[in-house]
């Protein structure tokens, strides 16, 4: 059926911080009409990258500005695109929120994991953000995302690499690494994460 499930917003682009009074006429509507709302997650802090290059802190669109808007609604889902950025310690914080926030039950927070480790196909950050989800029994707040067709994802790829191919890889990486690390449970994991 042809019908809107949720509301993104991108608080980088808009310049405006994901705790700003401006959202909450969305916010109202999305209680209303029992909408999802995905906030794109920055960094909490910098990352600076082998290469040398850094990766600034976000000022619009922490985590942990998220989570003060989602705590005026916490009847409403809101997800954390991005699992909060780039890097182990804008992942961990990232944790931190959305558990945070469950012990508290004072805002009804989820990340997506696009874009989580996505140059290392070992995908290290996602099994530590797996493994303490899944000890705090919270993995139904983590979700698979794909993120705007854009980079290796959108166009005509990267490297030669179609969209299609490279989302292909993806998503074999992920369910590689879970059967990897958590054999036993890794069908579960895999459903929870893509399907429930």
């Amino acid at each position: 059926s042809n019908r809107f499930i949720g509301l993104k917003f991108h608080p980088e682009q808009l310049k405006l911080d994901a705790n700003s009074t401006l959202y909450r006429p969305y916010m109202d509507f999305a209680r209303e009409k029992n909408l999802v709302c995905l906030f794109h997650g920055g960094n909490s802090y910098d990352v600076v990258y082998p290469d040398g290059g850094i990766a600034k802190a976000s000022s619009y669109a922490k985590p942990e500005q998220i989570y003060e808007l989602a705590r005026e609604y916490k009847d409403v889902p809101v997800v954390i695109a991005h699992w909060g950025g780039d890097g182990a310690q804008n992942f961990e914080k990232t944790t931190d929120i959305i558990l945070q926030s469950l012990k508290n039950k004072d805002a009804n927070l989820y990340g997506d994991i696009s874009w989580v480790d996505c140059n290392n196909s070992a995908k290290p950050n996602l099994k530590k953000i797996i493994e303490r989800m899944k000890n705090e029994n919270a993995l139904d707040r983590v979700i698979f995302g794909t993120d705007a067709p854009l980079g290796r994802f959108g166009g005509v790829g990267e490297n030669g690499i179609s969209p299609q191919k490279a989302y292909s890889n993806l998503i074999d990486d992920i369910k590689q690494m879970i059967h990897k690390e958590f054999p036993t449970e890794a069908e579960d994991i895999i459903d929870k994460i893509f399907y429930k």
